[in-house]
């Protein structure tokens, strides 16, 4: 390696350019509920089930992750968009007026009417810039057919079949 790096504005400009799902991700620590929006998802692997969140650290969000040692995967369905904007801003409130539902082996907030929901525990965390990758093993999950909600060069939109 050369010790090149890239220019962030070229990287975010190329990175924009990788259609993916929106998701919100919550975790409640001390009885406080943090969530946000966040397309810095995959799966990992099938057995077991595991799926990893990359999180900025400094986000209130990581660090009810960090205590609480779970969160939720909230897949946003196409006509959720103001679930995302909602998530996606700094309202201290995110949650106020949402009936969220913890019925569910972690007691993670799961949002309303969602594309589909997965309950994660934490199993390792890494470092990595300025986020936390976490990486966790799926404890429950539940999912509808519908058509998801997309993220594209900054913007919000839906998938074609």
């Amino acid at each position: 390696m050369n010790g090149t790096v890239v220019d962030k504005d070229l990287y975010r400009h190329v990175i924009g350019g990788f259609l993916t799902g929106v998701t919100v991700v919550t975790a409640s620590d001390a009885g406080h509920d943090q969530g946000m929006a966040l397309s810095a998802i995959t799966s990992v692997s099938l057995d077991p089930p595991t799926l990893l969140v990359c999180v900025n650290r400094t986000a209130r969000t990581s660090r009810a992750i960090r205590s609480s040692g779970g969160f939720g995967v909230n897949i946003l369905a196409a006509d959720q968009e103001d679930l995302a904007q909602r998530f996606a801003s700094r309202h201290a409130d995110k949650f106020d007026g949402l009936a969220v539902d913890r019925d569910n082996p972690l007691g993670v907030p799961v949002l309303p009417d969602v594309l589909g929901w997965l309950a994660c525990r934490v199993v390792d965390q890494l470092e990595a810039g300025t986020h936390t990758i976490f990486v966790a093993e799926v404890m429950a999950a539940s999912g509808r057919s519908t058509e998801p909600l997309a993220y594209f060069r900054g913007g919000f939109g839906r998938t074609a079949a």
